[in-house]
């Protein structure tokens, strides 16, 4: 699924689509997730459901945020349906109530620290290097064989996981902390599902080339909702 609109950052709202997380779309508009929640008084527990529209405008929020944002380290954030009230706290569905059971059992695995051991995600050359402010190079292509390996540069949760963000082909979004979060794009399969804890190293998908002419995997690590470089990162080689 391709979404509607553009994924500019100069827009101030998003229509929430089927499929979406609130880690999908505060990764699509370079937002920390928090800070998206806290703008959209979004519960802790980071349900949102088809047709929402969410405010992007998160300034005001980042100016007075020394207020704590939503204490749950929610894993899994899909899209819950039919409910009007955007801060989704009387969810019932059957789907809501093991998502909340869930969250409370893989949340324990979360390192609570920002210190990671990082690993590489895939064997190959760098050809394509991250550049601070350019859109385009917000992470680093790697070119490797077709169905080669990607494994998880950190342990964490997999809250996305799909071809929903334009640009991305397949793509896996991890969740290592509070604070970090990794990205794997345009690869064939997909091997593990959303909510899924993973161990770093482990096998989660295989190279491909989904929305890109090239076989290859894109890599992008954010700090708070922010791209870093990941060189910086990963270990030498």
């Amino acid at each position: 699924m391709e979404l509607t609109q553009p994924p500019s950052r100069k827009l101030t709202t998003h229509t929430v689509s089927k499929g979406e997380t609130l880690y999908s779309i505060a990764w699509r508009y370079g937002l920390d997730y928090k800070v998206l929640a806290k703008a959209n008084n979004i519960g802790a527990k980071f349900n949102i459901y088809p047709g929402q529209v969410l405010t992007l405008e998160t300034a005001k929020v980042n100016q007075s945020n020394k207020a704590k944002p939503p204490t749950s380290s929610s894993s899994k954030t899909k899209v819950v349906k039919n409910k009007k009230d955007s801060s989704v706290k009387n969810v019932t569905t059957t789907r809501s109530r093991q998502l909340t059971k869930n969250q409370i059992s893989k949340n324990e695995s979360l390192p609570t620290t920002t210190k990671i051991k990082w690993a590489w995600p895939t064997l190959g050359k760098v050809t394509k290097r991250f550049v601070p402010g350019d859109p385009q190079a917000e992470g680093i292509d790697i070119v490797i064989k077709k169905g080669d390996s990607v494994v998880t540069a950190a342990s964490g949760i997999v809250v996305y996981a799909g071809e929903g963000l334009r640009r991305y082909g397949k793509l896996l979004i991890i969740k290592h902390n509070k604070q970090y979060l990794s990205a794997y794009a345009h690869v064939d399969r997909i091997l593990v599902k959303e909510g899924s804890s993973v161990q770093a190293g482990q096998k989660v998908a295989e190279i491909g080339s989904s929305g890109t002419g090239n076989t290859k995997l894109y890599f992008e690590i954010r700090n708070n909702g922010k791209p870093v470089d990941p060189l910086r990162y990963l270990p030498r080689r």
